[in-house]
C-alpha cells in the first residue's frame, strides 16, 4: 500500500485550458518545484486568446522565461484560490487529496 504522500503525488501534471483549448501544462517535479509551460500550439497563436497579461513579455507575445517555483504555483494560478477560512474549508473538504497549503494538490482536487 502506498504512503499517503505517495498517493497525493500521483498526479504530476495539470492541463491548463482556455475556451476548451489547451494553453499549457502545470507540472509538479520530484524535487518539489512546480513549473508552468505554454503548449507549442498556443505559442504558435502568438498567445491568443490571452490567458493573463502577467505572462506577456515587454516585447509582446507570451514569455519564454517562466521559472519553476518551490512548493507553490505561479502567482496567476495561486491567486485563483480564496484565502483564510474559505481556503481552509476547501482543504478540509478535500483532505484526502490535499496537503495543507499545497496549491498544486488543491488545484488538482478541484479539477
Amino acid at each position: 500500500m502506498a504512503a499517503p504522500d505517495e498517493d497525493l503525488n500521483r498526479i504530476n501534471s495539470l492541463d491548463v485550458l482556455l475556451y476548451h483549448n489547451k494553453v499549457g501544462i502545470i507540472s509538479r517535479r520530484s524535487d518539489g518545484l512546480n513549473t508552468f509551460d505554454f503548449a507549442q500550439a498556443y505559442r504558435d497563436t502568438g498567445g491568443f486568446p490571452i490567458l493573463s497579461l502577467s505572462f506577456w513579455s515587454l516585447a509582446g507575445g507570451v514569455r519564454k522565461d517562466l521559472w519553476p517555483i518551490r512548493g507553490a504555483l505561479p502567482p496567476f494560478f495561486a491567486n485563483l484560490f480564496p484565502e483564510d477560512k474559505l481556503r481552509a474549508a476547501m482543504e478540509s473538504h478535500h483532505q484526502t487529496e490535499v496537503r495543507p497549503g499545497n496549491d498544486f494538490d488543491l488545484l488538482g482536487a478541484l479539477d
